[in-house]
């Protein structure tokens, strides 16, 4: 899958340097690239608690499109979902907004993801294996210049005991903050322990994707 986003994206910059390796995967890519001509989808299951009882819903992230298709239990329908915006901030879902755990709005019900498939699960754990180190390495390299504890949240990462639950925008987030903290001291070092190259890549697509559909519309 990751293939096959490279293939839109251009040649994504998968070994970007960043400085005594850091941000490196510790390991090899998902096996599912064996398969690069499958389309990347991010899926998950979740379910709905009513009247009639419990009513199982399946929702669907394509990476390329960024958009979702949902179907659910007893309904032969296919319900395809241009965009969704968070609850919370109003910002446009996109697939590093996606995990289990997260609760998104679909179809006009809060829903909390509960489980996801395995390719999923390996998309996830492969990104965040890429974050993880580089958001270490700030945190190293602000202690050697300061003393002041950092705010909790940059820190911060709930246990992810289910597959799939790596909160991968939080983890962007707090890269993105130690970054401007560390450049006040070291900015070369800071510039180099990034955010991997290829996630800006990703989310400059759904930009493109969406303005396209947005004229089309228009159309």
């Amino acid at each position: 899958w990751l293939k096959s986003v490279g293939s839109v994206c251009g040649d994504l910059r998968r070994d970007r340097a960043m400085g005594d390796s850091v941000g490196d995967a510790e390991g090899s890519q998902p096996a599912l690239l064996d398969n690069p001509q499958q389309a990347p989808t991010l899926e998950f299951d979740s379910w709905w608690e009513g009247r009639k009882g419990t009513r199982y819903v399946y929702i669907s992230y394509h990476i390329l499109e960024g958009s979702f298709s949902v179907t659910i239990d007893d309904d032969d329908s296919v319900y395809h979902i241009g965009t969704i915006r968070s609850h919370k901030t109003g910002d446009l879902i996109r697939c590093w907004d996606l995990f289990v755990g997260a609760e998104i709005d679909v179809l006009g019900r809060l829903t909390t993801l509960r489980h996801c498939s395995q390719m999923t699960t390996q998309w996830n754990h492969f990104w965040a294996k890429r974050l993880i180190p580089v958001r270490e390495r700030l945190v190293q390299e602000i202690y050697k210049y300061q003393t002041q504890k950092l705010d909790n949240w940059l820190t911060w990462h709930k246990p992810a005991k289910e597959a799939g639950a790596w909160n991968l925008r939080m983890l962007i987030k707090q890269i993105t903050s130690l970054q401007e903290i560390l450049a006040e001291y070291r900015p070369s070092l800071a510039a180099r322990l990034c955010v991997p190259a290829e996630m800006h890549d990703i989310e400059r697509l759904h930009f493109e994707q969406s303005t396209k559909a947005g004229e089309s519309t228009e159309r």
